[in-house]
């Protein structure tokens, strides 16, 4: 077998092992709204991944998906207002 046609076949395997991280990644994304709520609560430093997390869950929390941060963001009283002004950055 040639190198070439090794490099292929790696290529292949990587290609197909991205897709399935990827998928994975999809699922686990459900709740990280929750994991940006747990991880501001928490205080902990917004440094590298936890900045990551919490600025997609803070994407997630502004569709309304989660009816219990739904309820957490009108009590707070923003009842209407932007979001974009009301969560914390």
């Amino acid at each position: 077998m040639e190198m070439a046609e090794l490099d292929d076949r790696k290529q292949l395997i990587l290609e197909a092992l991205g897709r399935e991280i990827a998928r994975q990644a999809e699922t686990d994304l459900k709740e990280i709204d929750l994991v940006a709520l747990a991880t501001v609560c928490d205080v902990v430093p917004l440094k590298g991944l936890n900045r990551a997390f919490v600025a997609r869950g803070l994407e997630v929390a502004r569709t309304g998906s989660n009816r219990g941060i739904g309820a957490l963001h009108w009590r707070r009283g923003s009842r209407g207002r932007s979001t974009r002004t009301t969560w914390a950055t």
